[in-house]
């Protein structure tokens, strides 16, 4: 999982609250991070884009920079501009959780849990006055991202650490939301300067030139050459390889925003004076864009308190709706089974206190049954079924502080009898130079009874609607497997000694269902192959199971006339070995001498 670290000193200034590093530790990992520790990371910035990086203070230099990739040269620490460094808490990013990547998502989670603020975060929002247009060309095949969503914020105070943080709450998304920016991909930009109404169009691949962001000479490229020849155009080129024209936004005095999903515009970068931010998120499906747009306006609108956000109106195609919609999703719980699946007695206020620790809103349902009506936030994106408001209650609880109990009756679990057979035929014929294999369980007659000379007795289970004819049937025996093998192994050497302890089915009259048997099956293929080898395979598998083996003659068409025994363990047939026919081994393609044993391994 990638990692993020938080600045510790933001986080609590966030919180609004003194926390000591142990009870941050505590709130965290009841939240589900995985939290690896508090450390100092120092800040540089590349002298050739003025990309932002951080470094362990213990932890070399980078020898290029991850986004121009400008080598830094001999002298790597004149390359990079110390910015100074910071203390974070360094943790695992919760993929399900993506409003927790940043420090105003966490601080308002971690809010509710220490009581500072619960219940459902309400964001006042205002329209914008911008407009984006959506050309109708977007939604042809041969376009690519054909869904749109924006918003501004206002009122933010930027610095170096600050702005480093909202680039990597943006790639933090692109990973978890936008699976690598297939589904959704984020742009946030400095809206000083930029005209609405925004254009969201095709442009061919040589159509225009921009600057893009992390280019150290400034030069403007087109849409071809960014994919290219810019690190980021060359690593999701992918993205966009299909399509003949690729998606730009534009403002109305065309000036270039992005190149979605790929890179933004030099000229639109993020700087310490910018104050009001146009983010726009696009994707190949909705909710996924939506999504993520709620997570970024919310996470930064707790990032910077005092900002404000606003709608941006997004038309096209005749339709026109206003984004972000931070209006709650609506849903439904039942307090008895929250208590039933989490095994602690909960009543309606108990269970509506803890989804507002976990800053839902929450009052009760008026359909009579019951239950309580739920707000969920519209940042949250892992509310999908009423066991995940469950597991919030159980979060909000604290899984440490549910009682464990143990079942009131014990059952000792042990090896099914059958199975310690097949063990003990495994070890010994492992012992012997043997090699395991396993074949299919579905066969069909030609394989398991044709090609063995041997006539159908009927007691095999057929498939409904089989996918082939070749697995019209269960295997009732292992033999025809293990010889198709060979057949299908052929070369790499002569002598081949395998085998397989498994099971077989067969219909037995008088049954209701039909029956499992556990039978083990060997085969040795050489030149010098006879009976008397597989005859002395079967004498070591009696001795390791102690019973007494006799060997009578059997006219089995598998085997040789006169080369072939019924196997007889301790008064009981057991199975059969001997020196397979040449018409047998011509039908499977074999064309060295094979000896066979199977025996059925159950006591009853």
């Amino acid at each position: 999982m990638p990692v993020v670290g938080i600045p510790t000193d933001l986080l609590r200034a966030r919180i609004g609250a003194t926390v000591s590093d142990k009870k941050l530790d505590e709130l965290l990992d009841r939240l589900g991070c995985d939290v690896e520790g508090i450390t100092t990371v120092v800040r540089y910035r590349c002298t050739a884009c003025g990309a932002l990086v951080e470094r362990g203070e213990h932890e070399e230099l980078l020898g290029a920079c991850p986004e121009c990739l400008t080598a830094a040269g001999d002298d790597r620490r004149a390359f990079w501009t110390n910015l100074g460094d910071a203390q974070v808490i360094r943790m695992e990013l919760l993929p399900v959780r993506p409003d927790l990547f940043d420090a105003g998502g966490l601080a308002r989670a971690v809010r509710g849990l220490l009581g500072i603020e619960t219940g459902l975060p309400v964001y006042d929002v205002v329209a914008s006055g911008i407009e984006v247009r959506v050309d109708p060309a977007m939604g042809d095949p041969r376009s690519y991202r054909p869904h749109i969503a924006c918003g501004v914020v206002r009122g933010v105070v930027l610095d170096d650490p600050t702005i480093r943080l909202v680039m990597k709450m943006q790639e933090d998304l692109h990973w978890a939301l936008g699976r690598d920016r297939k589904f959704a991909s984020i742009g946030v930009y400095d809206l000083r300067g930029l005209k609405s109404p925004f254009h969201y169009r095709p442009v061919g691949p040589s159509e225009l030139r921009f600057v893009p962001l992390g280019t150290p000479d400034a030069r403007a490229m087109t849409p071809r050459e960014i994919l290219e020849e810019h690190p980021k155009g060359k690593s999701y080129a992918k993205l966009l390889e299909k399509h003949e024209r690729y998606p730009l936004l534009i403002d109305d005095a065309a000036q270039v925003l992005s190149m979605p999903p790929i890179i933004n515009s030099h000229e639109t970068a993020l700087r310490t004076e910018s104050t009001d931010l146009f983010i726009d998120v696009t994707g190949i499906e909705e909710r996924p864009v939506m999504k993520t747009l709620n997570v970024v306006a919310t996470s930064l609108a707790e990032l910077f308190p005092g900002s404000r956000i606003e709608t941006v109106r997004v038309t096209g195609d005749g339709s026109s709706r206003s984004t972000p919609d931070l209006s709650p999703a609506t849903t439904r719980l039942d307090p008895a089974a929250a208590s039933s699946v989490i095994g602690v007695p909960l009543d309606h206020t108990t269970v509506a206190r803890h989804l507002e620790t976990m800053r839902f809103g929450v009052k009760k349902a008026d359909d009579h049954e019951g239950k309580l009506a739920v707000a969920v936030p519209a940042y949250r994106n892992d509310i999908l079924h009423e066991v995940d408001l469950i597991e919030d209650v159980a979060i909000a609880i604290g899984l440490s502080n549910i009682p464990r109990t143990l079942i009131p009756s014990f059952t000792l679990a042990s090896e099914r009898p059958e199975r310690v057979a097949a063990r003990r035929a495994a070890t010994a014929l492992l012992g012997l130079g043997f090699t395991e294999v396993m074949s299919l369980m579905l066969t069909n007659p030609q394989e398991l009874y044709g090609n063995t000379r041997r006539d159908d007795p009927g007691d095999s289970v057929v498939t409904a609607n089989p996918a082939s004819r070749e697995q019209s049937i269960i295997r009732t025996g292992l033999a025809a497997g293990l010889l198709r093998f060979l057949a299908d192994n052929r070369g790499g050497g002569i002598v081949r000694k395998l085998f397989e302890a498994d099971d077989v089915i067969r219909i037995v009259p008088g049954t209701a269902e039909p029956v499992e048997k556990l039978h083990v099956a060997a085969v040795i293929q050489d030149r010098t192959a006879g009976f008397a080898g597989i005859r002395a395979v079967c004498d070591a598998l009696a001795r390791e199971f102690g019973a007494i083996i006799e060997c009578d003659p059997c006219d089995d068409p598998l085997f040789l006339e006169g080369r072939g025994g019924r196997i007889v363990l301790d008064g009981r047939d057991a199975g059969v070995a001997g020196e397979v026919h040449p018409e047998v081994l011509e039908n499977f393609g074999i064309h060295l001498p094979v000896t066979l044993l199977e025996l059925e391994l159950n006591q009853t």
